[in-house]
């Protein structure tokens, strides 16, 4: 029934006007539901060597290079930036190449709670190894103003 109805939407006199209409319509409910603003339009930090500068009250991103298929994953230590920042949690996209094993990036989110200075460390090792040391580490300093 309702494929009928499109058709006949698309396909009368005025078709092409409302076919344009009826697949704008369309591009713009997919994009919508495709997209995720929360993630993508924050603030995102990727040099742990650089200060994070970030207001009171500012969602942020810290990335870190990242390829769980080797064993080895992302995680916070510590008190992770606690008063200053709180955690809202992490996300993996994978690399936009098909390679398989090939990486992506750990993206790790935050909301600035109070003004100051603190550190946040990311390590990455193996979940079996977590007595041993990390092979690697990210420590990002965060100034809240």
């Amino acid at each position: 029934m309702a494929i009928r109805k499109f058709y006949r939407a698309t396909h009368n006199p005025e078709g092409k006007m409302r076919k344009i209409r009826v697949l704008f319509i369309l591009f713009f409910i997919l994009s919508v539901i495709v997209s995720d603003p929360g993630w993508c339009a924050l603030t995102t930090f990727i040099d742990p060597s650089k200060p994070v500068e970030v207001k009171k009250g500012e969602d942020f991103l810290l990335a870190v290079p990242s390829n769980p298929a080797t064993g080895y994953s992302w995680g916070i230590t510590g008190s992770f930036g606690a008063p200053q920042l709180k955690y809202i949690g992490s996300n993996y996209d994978p690399a936009q190449s098909n390679m398989a094993g090939e990486g992506g990036t750990e993206w790790f989110r935050f909301l600035a709670i109070a003004e100051g200075k603190t550190e946040v460390c990311l390590r990455c090792q193996r979940v079996s190894e977590k007595d041993k040391p990390p092979a690697r580490e990210a420590k990002f300093q965060v100034q809240v103003s």
